[in-house]
């Protein structure tokens, strides 16, 4: 036979489930969700989920969107542009926002004070055993293929407390908090260096305990302010 039917009906299957999840009503809004937190917004209310909903089901926000169920444009569309991500008045609400999870403070970090590799193989920033151990996250040491840290994970105290919850929290400890502040300082006053709790991958062979020293360190912060940015 030129038809392989058992092959025929496992792909007419697989696509079955795969329409059956995707359509599924509880699909948009899990998925709204999910995405409105990876955005910025750990607790959104459910109004916000509502219009990311509608905009995903309808394909279209605003004029983004091509009218299809499942358009992410419109999806993406309508997170970013909704009043609960753009409105400063809401900077003014505890609960709004996120907590940033340690890699993107840093890196975050190291990219708004214009960081200056000493080297080609400086560049594989963040690569240094321990990272895992000593931040809560570390450079593709993911535990697990569902990332870092559990989407509804609430923290002890008065977040929990309140209902909320703060995933990238569950990553951090005090320990892992200091550790973190530490070696931002040590970027700043002696350059990327595994001295001093720094994040620099390379052994020095000495640790400055002057700062401003950054002879040893496989990069450093060059942004300085002039009279516009003062």
């Amino acid at each position: 036979s030129l038809v392989n039917y058992d092959l025929r009906d496992m792909h007419h299957e697989v696509d079955a489930v795969i329409d059956h999840l995707f359509y599924h009503p509880s699909h948009p809004p899990f998925l709204a969700t999910r995405m409105i937190q990876r955005f910025g917004i750990s607790n959104p209310s459910p109004g916000f989920v509502k219009r990311v909903v509608n905009a995903y089901r309808t394909g279209v926000y605003t004029d983004m969107g091509d009218g299809t169920y499942g358009n992410m444009a419109a999806m993406v569309a309508a997170i970013l542009l909704d009043p609960e991500s753009s409105s400063p008045t809401l900077d003014a609400d505890p609960s709004q926002g996120h907590l940033k999870e340690p890699l993107l403070k840093i890196t975050n970090i190291f990219r708004s004070m214009d960081v200056h590799y000493t080297s080609y193989r400086s560049k594989r920033l963040l690569r240094q055993p321990g990272l895992q151990k000593h931040l809560g996250q570390g450079s593709y040491e993911s535990p697990s293929v569902f990332s870092f840290f559990l989407p509804e994970y609430s923290p002890p105290g008065v977040v929990g407390r309140a209902g909320l919850v703060s995933p990238e929290s569950q990553v951090l400890s005090g320990a892992k908090v200091s550790r973190l502040i530490d070696g931002i300082l040590t970027s700043y006053k002696m350059g990327v260096t595994n001295c001093w709790n720094g994040f620099g991958t390379r052994l020095a062979g000495f640790c400055p305990t002057q700062d401003g020293v950054s002879d040893t360190s496989e990069g450093t912060l060059t942004y300085a302010p002039t009279a516009t940015t003062v």
